[in-house]
């Protein structure tokens, strides 16, 4: 029996897929399911979590992960929006918001781990971020930045690496839900930012995904 289990945000929770069924975890469930696995799925996730938020939800969710086989962590792109807000609001320079901010993401992500762990034997997973905005520097710079913390991390803590942000790139319009200039001024708006994966980049991330779990 395949438990997995999808630790995350709002791309988790699968905020901008036009139906649950159509976002990655589930669309992981169908392909298992159509190779005859038996499976099932569990998420721990919601709009606008942040690492931290993440942090203090793992250990309730004890039940969930000690029964896990495999579990998938894919946090930090609501980190990043706040370490922007420093930037815009604080007039922060570009790198001492975001350094603050990842210094408390690896922080976050150790506790993360440690305890799944301390629940669940379970093959543990971390996730790189895709950029929205690939024609904005500071975006650019910031997810290189986030990607790197968690690549560290995965090495650091022994778990596994999925580079979500490779299966994107260079593809963001075809697979971000109202994609429009690829450039952070785009999410100004208060309504259909072009931030999460629309159904195509829901099956896309499946698609790659699925050969993680087991």
């Amino acid at each position: 029996m395949i438990l997995y289990t999808a630790m995350g945000d709002s791309i988790t929770a699968g905020l901008n897929a036009s139906a649950p069924s159509l976002a990655y975890p589930s669309c992981i469930m169908r392909s298992l399911k159509e190779r005859g696995k038996e499976a099932k799925l569990g998420v721990i996730a919601q709009n606008g979590w942040t690492s931290s938020a993440l942090r203090c939800v793992a250990p309730e969710a004890a039940g969930l992960l000690h029964n896990s086989t495999t579990i998938t962590i894919w946090i930090g792109g609501n980190d990043l929006l706040q370490a922007a807000a420093g930037i815009v609001v604080g007039g922060r320079p570009v790198q001492t918001a975001i350094a603050g901010r990842l210094a408390s993401y690896s922080s976050n992500m150790e506790r993360i781990v440690a305890s799944v762990r301390q629940h669940s034997k379970a093959c543990i997973i971390l996730c790189t971020q895709y950029n929205p905005f690939p024609n904005s520097p500071v975006a650019v710079e910031g997810v290189a930045a986030l990607n790197k913390s968690t690549a560290d991390s995965a090495k650091r803590l022994g778990t596994e690496l999925a580079p979500v942000h490779e299966w994107f790139e260079g593809s963001q319009p075809a697979l971000i839900f109202g994609y429009r200039n690829g450039r952070i001024e785009d999410a100004l708006r208060p309504f259909r930012r072009p931030i999460h994966p629309n159904n195509a980049g829901h099956a896309m991330i499946a698609r790659h995904l699925a050969s993680y779990i087991r």
